[in-house]
């Protein structure tokens, strides 16, 4: 049996065959298409909106209109680059340590007051105080590796009662800005739910600005606050937020 339109793409091949003739013949395959087509474009679509109701939450209100609309276009850039950046995270075990602790150090000697006081006494710790951090059950943590060094990490404990807290999230100074906290924070998300956990909690002190920015924009809300001795030595206000999955 010959087909009706043996030509496709041919106008002579349609003389003669009506509108609805056409529409009827049309491949089903053809049509799931189109359909899947437009879903995606859909889906694109709202994935834009969503980054700019982001970006635009972040922006100054008394900002001049056109330096807003600026302002957010180079946000999405920035923000479309990052996820393009290779952030391959690995679980910190105990022969991971030496590496742990260069980096916990690290965070030590370049935001002291981001840390308990423990951190003080932790130069002088062999070891076995740094394989048992790491091999701690109710803390589990996550990180980045870059030429064989770990450059930012970030952990999830699990308190008595189902409490879950997101601990130790540091990135080094000269990898900041690549989407590597977001990256392992997601990853603790993750490690949290799959633990059956309804919320997270944070502490983080009130002037670290850029942190408590990042916690906003993946869902921590402010609910509490406290003062307590830092790393630095020094007495510091911190806020508590809490990010709830359900």
């Amino acid at each position: 049996m010959s087909e009706m339109f043996p030509e496709p793409n041919s106008l002579d091949s349609l003389e003669g065959v009506s509108k609805q003739e056409i529409i009827q013949v049309r491949p089903q395959a053809e049509k799931e298409k189109d359909t899947s087509v437009a879903q995606d474009s859909l889906l694109a679509r709202e994935r834009d909106k969503e980054k700019i109701r982001k970006v635009r939450s972040s922006l100054n209100p008394n900002q001049n209109p056109s330096d807003s609309i600026v302002a957010t276009t180079d946000a999405i850039r920035n923000e479309e680059a990052l996820e393009k950046i290779d952030k391959p995270v690995v679980e910190l075990t105990p022969e991971k340590w030496e590496k742990y602790k260069k980096l916990r150090l690290r965070g030590f000697e370049t935001d002291a007051a981001a840390w308990g006081t423990s951190v003080r006494k932790e130069p002088e710790q062999g070891e076995a105080y740094w394989r048992e951090k790491l091999g701690d059950p109710s803390i589990k943590m996550f990180g980045i590796e870059q030429n064989g060094e770990i450059v930012a990490m970030a952990g999830l404990q699990e308190k008595p009662v189902g409490r879950f807290l997101l601990r130790r999230v540091y990135t080094i100074p000269e990898m900041a800005g690549r989407g590597f906290s977001k990256t392992l924070i997601t990853k603790v998300f993750d490690e949290a739910k799959m633990r059956g956990a309804k919320n997270i909690e944070l502490d983080v002190i009130e002037d670290a600005l850029p942190a408590i920015g990042l916690y906003k924009k993946m869902g921590f809300e402010e609910f509490d606050g406290k003062k307590g001795e830092k790393g630095d030595g020094q007495v510091h206000t911190q806020i508590l937020m809490r990010k709830n999955f359900e």
